[in-house]
C-alpha cells in the first residue's frame, strides 16, 4: 500500500506540471511586442506503458523520455502565445525546454527549464528597424491619405503591411529585419508608384508624387459683343457630348489595357541618348512583329513606352546581370527596377539596355521566369542582333523557358539539356530544323516564339493587352 501512495504522489506532480501554462513572449530589442511570429515549443515528456494484465489505469513500467515539437501558431498583437489548451503536454518537471521563434526569416532560440508552477519565456528578436516613408508633391507639400503597402521584395505574399500617410505625409512600418529588401507600393486616386528600399538600420525615405498645376484663368478683355445664341441649348449639347465621351472612354479603358514598357539605359551618356532610344525602338518593334501584338490592327499603339534618360539614374555598369547576388549596387535587375520606380508610373515590363557589356558577361538575363525586369548587353552575342536578344529575354520575363536546339545545326551553339520546361515545353517536340528558328533557343537566326510559346503569350501573359486590340 505504501508503494501505491508514493506512486500516486508522483503522478500528481506530473499531472500538475502538465496543466501548467507555458507562455512565450516575443519582442524586439526595444521591448515592443512582435505580431505574427511563428513559435515552436520543445520539451521532454513522460510516457508510461500500460500495465499487464489489464485492467489497471496506474502505470507500472519505468518511464522513458522523448522530445516533442508543439506548434503554437502565431503570436497575437500583444506578442504572446501559448499551447492550445486542448493538447495534453506532460512535460517533465525540471526538464529542459526550448522555444524556437521565426519572424521574417530571422530565427531565435531560447532554452530553459520546465517548472510546475509557472512557465514564462521571453524571446528577443534583434536587428529589427523602422521604415519611415514621407510623401510630398513637387513643391514639398506633404500628401496625406496615400495608401502605402510594404512587402519583402523576395516574397511579396508574406508579411504585408499597409497604412496611410498622416497630415505630415508620413507612414511608419515597424520591425523590419536589417539588410532586407522592401518593395513599396504607393497609391492615391489614379496615381501609383512602386520602388525598392534597402533597410540599413532605421531608414527614412522621401517619395515625390503628384504634379504642380499653375493654370491661369484666361479672361476675355475684348469689347466686341458676341452674337446672340441660345446658351442653354449649347450648354446642354456640350454637357451631353462630354458625358458621352467620358462614358465611351471609360468603357474602352475598362475593356482594354495598354502594355506599359519602360526602357532603362546602363552605360550610356547623355550624348548617346538618341542611340539608346533608337535601339530601344527597334527592339520593341522586333518584339511586336514576333509576339501576339502583331495581330492587332495598330500594334505599336497597344504599347505605352517610356525611355529613361541616361542622366536621370546615372547607371554606368553592374556585374550581377541576373540579380542573384546580395550586393544591391551590382544587381542589374534591382537597379533598373529601382530607377523605373523612382521616375515612372508602374510598368508591366522594365527592360535595361546595357552599352557594350555594361551588365555582366552574358548576352542578357531576365530577373526570373516570369519577371518584371530583364537586361540585354549590346555587344556582339554570337551573331544574334540586339533586338532579337531583347525578344529572347522578354520571352523569359513573360514566362517562357528555353527550347533545346541541336548543336551545330544552323549555327546553334548550345542544346541546353535543362531546357523544355513550363508552358512552352511542347515546342521542344518540333523537328530540329524548326526549333533552330525559335527565339527561345541559343541559335543565331531567330524568327518566332514557337506555337506553344506564342499561344501562351496570347492567351495568358498578354491576354489583357491583345484580347481587345483588333
Amino acid at each position: 500500500m505504501k508503494k501505491v501512495l508514493v506512486l500516486l504522489l508522483f503522478l500528481s506532480t506530473i499531472g500538475f506540471a502538465s496543466l501548467a501554462r507555458t507562455i512565450v513572449n516575443v519582442a524586439d530589442s526595444n521591448g515592443r511586442p512582435i505580431k505574427d511570429a511563428s513559435v515552436v515549443f520543445s520539451c521532454t515528456i513522460i510516457e508510461y506503458e500500460q500495465a499487464f494484465p489489464p485492467p489497471s489505469y496506474l502505470p507500472t513500467s519505468v518511464p522513458h523520455n522523448r522530445t516533442i515539437h508543439t506548434p503554437f501558431g502565431s503570436t497575437t498583437v500583444d506578442g504572446i502565445t501559448y499551447p492550445d489548451t486542448t493538447q495534453y503536454i506532460d512535460c517533465a518537471v525540471d526538464s529542459p525546454i526550448s522555444t524556437n521563434v521565426t519572424y521574417q526569416g530571422l530565427t531565435a532560440i531560447v532554452n530553459g527549464t520546465f517548472k510546475a508552477s509557472s512557465n514564462s519565456i521571453t524571446v528577443i528578436i534583434p536587428d529589427l528597424y523602422d521604415l519611415q516613408v514621407k510623401v510630398a508633391d513637387q513643391s514639398n507639400t506633404p500628401i496625406s491619405n496615400v495608401t502605402v503597402t510594404s512587402t519583402p521584395a523576395e516574397n511579396p505574399d508574406i508579411f504585408k503591411q499597409s497604412g496611410k500617410t498622416d497630415e505630415s505625409g508620413t507612414v511608419i512600418f515597424r520591425q523590419i529585419p536589417d539588410n532586407s529588401n522592401i518593395l513599396l507600393w504607393l497609391k492615391k486616386g489614379n496615381e501609383e508608384k512602386s520602388l525598392d528600399v534597402r533597410i540599413n538600420g532605421n531608414t527614412n525615405i522621401n517619395v515625390v508624387m503628384g504634379t504642380i498645376t499653375n493654370a491661369t484663368a484666361q479672361t476675355n478683355t475684348s469689347n466686341e459683343t458676341a452674337p446672340s445664341v441660345n446658351k442653354s441649348a449649347v450648354i446642354d449639347w456640350f454637357v451631353y457630348l462630354m458625358n458621352e465621351t467620358d462614358r465611351l472612354i471609360g468603357e474602352y479603358k475598362k475593356n482594354h489595357q495598354k502594355m506599359r514598357v519602360v526602357f532603362v539605359p546602363i552605360g550610356y551618356s547623355d550624348n548617346e541618348s538618341e542611340e539608346f532610344k533608337d535601339l530601344a525602338r527597334s527592339s520593341l518593334g522586333r518584339f511586336v512583329t514576333v509576339s501576339p501584338f502583331r495581330e492587332c490592327k495598330y500594334p505599336q499603339g497597344e504599347i505605352e513606352v517610356e525611355f529613361i534618360e541616361p542622366s536621370q539614374c546615372n547607371l554606368t555598369k553592374c556585374s550581377d546581370d541576373c540579380g542573384l547576388g546580395d550586393n544591391i549596387s551590382e544587381n542589374c535587375q534591382f537597379l533598373i527596377k529601382n530607377c523605373s520606380g523612382l521616375l515612372s508610373k508602374s510598368a508591366n515590363l522594365i527592360l535595361g539596355l546595357c552599352k557594350n557589356r555594361s551588365c555582366g558577361v552574358a548576352c542578357g538575363c531576365a530577373g526570373g521566369i516570369p519577371s518584371q525586369t530583364a537586361v540585354t548587353n549590346t555587344a556582339d552575342c554570337s551573331g544574334i542582333s540586339v533586338p532579337e536578344a531583347v525578344s529572347h529575354e522578354t520571352g523569359h520575363a513573360l514566362g517562357l523557358y528555353h527550347i533545346r536546339s541541336q548543336m551545330g545545326l544552323n549555327g546553334c551553339w548550345d542544346n541546353e539539356y535543362s531546357a523544355c520546361k513550363g508552358h512552352n515545353a511542347a515546342d521542344c517536340e518540333l523537328p530540329p530544323e524548326n526549333r533552330s528558328k525559335l527565339i527561345m533557343t541559343y541559335c543565331p537566326d531567330l524568327e518566332d516564339y514557337g506555337p506553344a510559346g506564342y499561344m501562351f503569350l496570347k492567351n495568358t501573359t498578354l491576354a489583357n493587352f491583345v484580347g481587345e486590340c483588333k
